[in-house]
């Protein structure tokens, strides 16, 4: 094989592999072999057909199909030998030519590269990051939970006019929410009318579907994340705007809800079918859904923070050129301006998978078929064990097959995910040893208002 590595500026370059008949002639023969099991011709049993007319019919195809796959994976060994830092997954380049797979056997393949100059990762006790454990979630968080449940499965009733006792859905204009104070955006919410303090609620009542008015910020005093339909975040932005008024209030509907009471239907609407048949263990259900929410929130906020530090300690551009056109090739119908704020949107994000991929590429952390293979087993086995789908459970090859045929499902599409997410997971577990985490272990109250 020849591979050509031609380096059109610091940040892009393009590598073109020839592969030639020795390079391929195996992998494809053991292709055709493989597929000539499964072929039935008419004049001869399944499997029997003559290998030479097998290979007379399927050659072409067997040849569209797997040299492409050779020559990406003599392009991934070839940047791991010569240890070249790229961003993103290289852009494979059409030939300006149609090449004849059958009657040629040289065949050649260019990819572009996005190229990163070489930057340290110095990681060390200097850099820390707060890591939250939540320990338990208290009757104050099951009964904001439970209030939103009971209303989402209560009976609703559309009022043209609002009463003290209406809910009214509406959005909040021009809001200063997230980590960008200067963009303002429109926050949709609910608000209920009787958890207005009294001193404000007058104002509130009598109102109709399109008016707008003034949002005091001690309006939604006693209002809770889950009900106003926000997260704890824009929840914690609202708290502390800082003026006294949140803006304009445009009202968009309203209604009336009698909230559904705590039953044993109510419990088989949100758990299933007779998993609980009473109200405390019901109760403890819906603890145990807010600690698990509240975990993984917990487990994005350190992943967040985690970046954020480390940025602040490690230095280096994405190479813009090739980043858009990246996204333009996997966007095709988007225009120039929306390429644009897509990468803007996912700069920051980019740059963290960059980095986590350098992590995992410089200190041996690659993950291999072997793993995703595991990996892809542990998480059948979980399915299986979630379903109660324990008692049929197929022998160690079938097992295997199985498995293995799953991850060929949509192109690789769940193959790419685990690989994605093993080494992000593995580079996130070395990051952590190698910095200051401090645990914190706190109740999901306690994680709420941080």
């Amino acid at each position: 094989m020849d591979i050509q590595f031609n380096k059109i500026n610091p940040g892009h370059g393009v590598i073109s592999i020839t592969l030639h008949e020795p390079d391929y002639k195996s992998v494809v023969d053991q292709q055709i072999k493989h597929h000539a099991k499964n072929v039935r011709l008419k004049g001869f049993r399944l499997g029997t057909a003559p290998i030479d007319l097998v290979k007379k019919m399927y050659a072409p195809a067997l040849l569209a199909e797997e040299l492409p796959k050779l020559a990406m994976k003599i392009l991934g060994d070839y940047i791991t030998q010569e240890s070249i830092s790229i961003a993103m997954e290289p852009i494979f380049v059409p030939s300006p030519t149609t090449q004849d797979i059958s009657n040629s056997s040289e065949h050649t393949f260019a990819f572009e590269i996005g190229l990163l100059d070489d930057f340290p990762i110095e990681l060390g006790l200097h850099i820390s990051v707060t890591k939250f454990e939540i320990g338990s979630a208290g009757d104050k968080s099951v009964g904001e939970f439970l209030e939103v449940l009971q209303m989402v499965h209560g009976v609703s009733v559309n009022l043209e006019e609002s009463a003290e006792d209406a809910i009214l859905h509406g959005t909040l204009k021009d809001i200063s929410i997230g980590n960008d104070a200067d963009k303002e955006s429109d926050l949709d919410i609910r608000i209920s009318v009787a958890h207005i303090p009294e001193h404000l609620r007058e104002r509130f009542i009598g109102l109709r579907a399109d008016q707008t008015l003034e949002l005091p910020k001690e309006a939604l005093i006693n209002h809770s994340p889950a009900f106003l339909g926000i997260s704890v975040d824009e929840h914690k932005d609202l708290r502390c705007h800082k003026t006294a008024s949140l803006g304009l209030f445009t009202v968009s509907k309203i209604n009336h809800v009698t909230s559904a009471p705590l039953t044993p239907q109510l419990f088989d609407l949100v758990l299933g079918q007779g998993v609980v048949d009473s109200e405390d263990p019901f109760r403890e259900r819906v603890r145990n859904i807010i600690l698990f929410d509240k975990r993984a929130e917990a487990r994005y906020l350190f992943y967040n923070n985690l970046r954020d530090e480390l940025f602040k300690h490690v230095s280096f551009e994405l190479p813009d050129s090739f980043v858009k056109k990246w996204i333009s090739v996997h966007n095709s119908e988007a225009t120039i301006d929306q390429i644009d704020e897509i990468y803007k949107n996912n700069y920051l994000a980019l740059k963290w998978e960059i980095l986590l991929s350098e992590i995992v590429k410089r200190n041996n952390l690659i993950v291999t078929h072997s793993d995703i293979l595991d990996e892809a087993k542990k998480t059948y086995l979980r399915t299986a064990q979630r379903l109660g789908d324990f008692d049929n459970q197929p022998s160690e090859s079938a097992f295997e097959e199985i498995v293995t045929s799953f991850l060929k499902q949509g192109d690789g599409k769940f193959y790419r995910k685990l690989h994605v997410d093993l080494s992000r997971s593995r580079a996130i577990n070395f990051i952590e040893k190698h910095i200051s985490v401090m645990h914190k272990e706190v109740t999901v109250e306690q994680f709420d208002t941080r």
